[in-house]
């Protein structure tokens, strides 16, 4: 799915859930360096690359969310100075129709 689809909001949740998750295993790894074996730490080296590598990626995405909402809304403004009434129109059309269909209850 292309990413300028993604609901802002849900792709905003993700983020958060990604670092969480993140979070989560940067500490499971600091707990691991308390206590482990040749084995262990070099299983733990890997995985703690693998985090550093999910946290440059997420910072990526967010950076990308941010820029692609600037855009977005920038677009907006732009076309409501361009087009007022047109906006207008719009907004009243949309206002018209939530009140009928608010009525129908």
């Amino acid at each position: 799915m292309d990413t300028a689809t993604i609901d802002p909001v849900m792709h905003s949740r993700l983020a958060q859930r990604l670092t969480c998750l993140v979070d989560e295993a940067d500490r499971l790894l600091h707990l691991a360096a308390l206590k482990g074996t040749h084995e262990y730490d070099e299983a733990r080296d890997c995985l703690r690359e693998q985090v550093q590598q999910a946290r440059q990626e997420l910072v990526q995405v967010e950076r990308t969310l941010l820029q692609k909402t600037g855009d977005a809304m920038r677009r907006g403004d732009r076309a409501v100075h361009e087009h007022p009434y047109a906006v207008i129109g719009a907004v009243a059309g949309i206002a018209a129709l939530v009140g009928w269909l608010s009525r129908r209850d």
